[in-house]
């Protein structure tokens, strides 16, 4: 099983989300990095996108992780 990646959904919302390479179970995949998938900030569906830890604060990590968005 994959561990927790930081994603941004197409509104900002940062969360985790256990993202297993080449599938796609709750979400539509778009490529590597892009899926078409449910914010669980912002309750709507929307294209999200993994992020490197390095290119976030550790404030916002911290806020993402409150956020897990379970198998995507």
């Amino acid at each position: 099983m994959s561990s927790d990646t930081l994603v941004r959904c197409s509104d900002g919302h940062l969360f985790t989300a256990k993202w297993v390479p080449l599938v796609g179970l709750r979400s539509v995949r778009l490529g590597p990095t892009r899926r078409y998938a449910r914010c669980p900030v912002g309750k709507h569906w929307c294209m999200t996108h993994a992020i490197a830890p390095a290119t976030l604060t550790d404030a916002e990590v911290s806020r993402a992780s409150e956020h897990n968005a379970g198998l995507q």
